[in-house]
C-alpha cells in the first residue's frame, strides 16, 4: 500500500506528524499564552491539518494518470507553500506574537502578506489537482465520486478563510495593528471551546473553514465506512448536505452567533443533512462498488 502513495506528500505528512507531536507536548509543557490560548496550540492544529491533507493527497496523486508534470508541479507548490506557512506560524508562536492579521510593523506585514500569498497558491494548486483527478483519476465508482465531492468542498472551505481577512469596523475605528479576524461580533481571543478555541460568545468563521477543509477526509470516509452499501445517490446527498452545513455554519458565524447558541431548527437541519444519506445508504440494496 505504501508503495502506491506519493512519496513527497507522504514524507511531508510524516514530518508534520512529528511536528504535531512535538507541539502537542509543548502545549502542556509551556505555560505561555497568546490571546488566552496556549502558545503552541495554533501550530499544533495547523500541523495536524497539514498531516491529514498530505496523507489524502498522497493517495490521490498517484491515481492521476495523465498530465503528470502539471500534477507534480501542483504537489510541489502545495508542499513548498505549506512549509513556508507552517514555519511562519511556528516562528510567530515562538516569538510570542500572532501571525494572522498582524500588520503592526513592517516585519509583521511582510509575514502576513507572505502567508496570504502562499496559502492562495495552495488553494489554486488544490483546484488543479481536483480537476486533474476528476478528469484523469483511475478510481471509479463511489470512491471517486466521494473523493471529487471531498476535494471540491475542501476548496470551498479554504475559500471561507478570505472572509476573515478584511478589517472589522472596530479595527478601522481604532487601529491597533490588526486587520482581520476569525471572530465576528467580538475581538479574537475571548472564551472558546476546549482544543478548538471556537468562540462561545460570538460568531467564528473558523468553524465552517474547519469543516470545509476536512470534507477532503469526511466524504471518502463516508463511502468507505458504508462500503458497498453506499450509492451514487447517498454520496451526492451527503455532499449536498455537507455543503448546506457549511453554508449554515458560515451564515451563523457572519450573524455573530456562537456555535454554542445554535438554534434547534439549525441543529435539526444539520442532523438531517448528515443522517439522511446514511439512512438511504443502509436502506438501499445497491451493487455499486467502491472500485479503488
Amino acid at each position: 500500500m505504501l508503495s502506491r502513495l506519493d512519496k513527497l506528500q507522504l514524507s511531508f505528512a510524516v514530518l508534520n506528524l512529528v511536528a504535531a507531536a512535538i507541539t502537542a507536548v509543548l502545549v502542556f509543557a509551556d505555560p505561555r499564552e497568546i490571546l488566552g490560548v496556549p502558545l503552541w496550540m495554533k501550530p499544533f492544529k495547523f500541523f495536524v491539518s497539514a498531516t491529514l491533507m498530505s496523507l489524502t493527497l498522497a493517495y490521490v496523486i498517484p491515481k492521476i494518470e495523465k498530465r503528470q508534470k502539471l500534477v507534480q508541479i501542483s504537489s510541489i507548490v502545495i508542499v513548498g507553500s505549506l512549509t513556508v506557512e507552517l514555519v511562519l506560524i511556528t516562528w510567530a508562536a515562538a516569538s510570542e506574537t500572532t501571525s494572522h492579521f498582524n500588520v503592526s510593523n513592517p516585519l509583521a506585514i511582510s509575514v502576513w502578506t507572505a502567508m496570504a500569498g502562499f496559502i492562495t497558491a495552495v488553494w489554486v494548486a488544490t483546484m488543479i489537482l481536483t480537476l486533474m483527478y476528476l478528469r484523469y483519476g483511475s478510481d471509479q465508482g463511489i470512491l471517486k465520486r466521494s473523493m471529487v465531492w471531498g476535494m471540491g468542498i475542501s476548496i470551498i472551505g479554504m475559500g471561507v478563510a478570505f472572509l476573515m481577512t478584511g478589517p472589522t469596523s472596530d479595527q478601522l475605528a481604532d487601529f491597533q495593528g490588526i486587520a482581520g479576524a476569525h471572530t465576528v461580533g467580538a475581538a479574537d481571543g475571548g472564551p472558546g471551546l476546549p482544543l478548538f478555541g471556537w468562540s462561545t460568545i460570538a460568531g467564528d468563521l473558523r468553524i465552517p473553514h474547519f469543516f470545509g477543509l476536512h470534507a477532503l477526509q469526511a466524504l471518502p470516509l463516508f463511502a468507505l465506512a458504508l462500503r458497498n452499501r453506499a450509492s451514487k445517490l447517498s454520496v451526492d446527498l451527503f455532499g449536498i448536505g455537507y455543503l448546506i452545513a457549511i453554508a449554515l455554519l458560515t451564515a451563523q458565524a457572519l450573524g455573530q452567533q456562537s456555535i454554542v447558541a445554535t438554534p434547534i431548527w439549525m441543529m435539526v437541519m444539520l442532523l438531517v443533512a448528515v443522517l439522511a444519506p446514511v439512512i438511504i445508504a443502509l436502506a438501499g440494496n445497491t451493487k455499486e462498488k467502491l472500485q479503488a
